[in-house]
Order: C-alpha cells, then structure tokens, then sequence
C-alpha cells in the first residue's frame, strides 16, 4: 500500500505562498475562502501544502468567491478521507439510493448522502480545472 506524504504549511509559509497577511488568511477562513489549519498540537497550527496549492490556482484561474468556497468546502471534507481504501466503502453505504433493505420485507429505504458525494457533485469540476487532479 503506497502512502501519501502530505507536507504542512506554517503559517509564514502560507503567507508567503499566498501573498496574503495574517490577518487576512484569518478573515478569509471566518468568510469560508480559505481553509481552516490544522492542529500541530500546542499552539502550533499548519496548512496542507496541496490545499493552498489548489487555492492559489483557483485564484489564478480567476474564479470567483462563491466557487472558491465551494473549492474550501471540498477541501476541507476530503480532509476526512483519512484510509483511502474505506472511502468507496463508506461511499455505496451513505449514497442516496432506492432500494429494498434486507430487513424491510420489500420496503424501500432512502439513504444520506454523504458530505463527500455532495462535494463531488459539486465541487469537482473546480479541483479538476484547478489543480489537473481528478476526484473520482
């Protein structure tokens, strides 16, 4: 099984990865364009380095706030997908489909879709068109 190495951001690196101040990383994370850190333990907080790399790149491309968003939502649910290989599992049980339960003598039985399929639906073509990484 390959392992993926995801190497974290200090902040005076995103900052200068960004072109962006403290104080404005802060205030595009409390207006959803930016992705929250993550916890280094202590008062020590860092950024995926893929994650500001999709971001700056859906800058570039231009898009607007309201897709970057969208982008930092997607972002920040894949951070969930912590065992890749449960992913699909966990995908066919949560995705809304119609169908008749074992334990429903014929009876049909709609499920959630998971925070990760909405974002697929949505969001994909962003990361795609941004980063050249297909979501699938």
């Amino acid at each position: 099984m390959a392992t993926i190495l995801r190497i974290l951001l200090r902040r005076p690196a995103v900052e200068q990865a960004t072109g962006k101040s403290r104080s404005a990383i802060y205030r595009d994370i409390d207006n959803g364009t930016f992705p929250a850190p993550v916890s280094l333990g202590g008062n020590m907080v860092g950024w995926p380095e893929d994650e500001i790399a999709a971001l700056n790149a859906a800058r570039i491309a231009g898009r607007s706030d309201a897709e970057i968003r969208v982008l930092v939502t997607c972002l920040m649910n894949a951070r969930n997908d912590v065992v890749p290989a449960l992913r699909n599992e966990t995908e066919e049980i949560t995705r809304t489909s119609t169908h008749t339960a074992p334990w429903h003598k014929g009876g049909i039985t709609k499920r959630p879709i998971s925070r990760r399929e909405a974002c697929t639906g949505v969001g994909t073509h962003l990361i795609q068109n941004t980063v050249g990484v297909s979501r699938k």
